[in-house]
C-alpha cells in the first residue's frame, strides 16, 4: 500500500514504480485539488490518497481510519481501465479519501467486488470531461 499524506509522499510516490497512467491520474487529482482551492490548502489537508496494492481491505481500513470498504459511503468510484479510483468525503471541510486499486488479480477481491458493484462512472484515463489535458509523468 502506498499511503499519500502530504506532498512529501506524493513526491516519494511518483518517484516509485507505479503505473505511468496511475501516475498520471494522480498528478491530475492533486492538481484539480490545488487549483481549486486557490492553492490556500497543503495537499494533505485536502486529501489523503491511497493505493491499493496487495493489501486486505482491514489494511485499506486501518490507513483510512474509516470503514472505507465495509461501510461504504463513496461520493463516486470510476473504473479507468486500469484501476478503480473511489472517492469518500469524511467532513464538512471537504477533506477527503482517494482510493486507487489495480484491477487485476492479485489485488484484495473483496475490494474489487465493492468498488465494482459501487462505479458510477466509466472513464478512461484521461481529461475527466475535458477539464484540464493529463500532465505528462516526471
Amino acid at each position: 500500500m502506498i499511503n499519500i499524506t502530504d506532498a512529501a509522499a506524493f513526491a516519494r510516490a511518483l518517484d516509485s514504480p507505479l503505473d505511468p497512467n496511475l501516475k498520471r491520474l494522480l498528478l491530475l487529482r492533486r492538481d484539480q485539488l490545488l487549483t481549486d482551492t486557490g492553492g490556500e490548502y497543503e495537499l494533505g489537508d485536502l486529501v489523503q490518497f491511497i493505493i491499493a496494492e496487495n493489501d486486505s481491505v482491514a489494511a485499506i481500513e486501518a490507513a483510512a481510519n474509516y470503514p472505507i470498504i465495509t461501510e461504504p459511503a463513496f461520493e463516486w468510484v470510476a473504473h479507468h481501465g486500469t484501476h478503480y479510483e473511489s472517492v469518500t468525503i469524511l467532513s464538512d471541510d471537504g477533506f477527503g479519501i482517494a482510493l486507487f486499486a489495480a484491477d487485476r488479480q492479485g489485488v484484495d477481491p473483496t475490494l474489487l467486488a465493492v468498488l465494482r458493484a459501487h462505479v458510477t462512472q466509466d472513464a478512461p484515463i484521461a481529461a475527466d470531461q475535458g477539464q484540464q489535458p493529463l500532465p505528462t509523468v516526471p
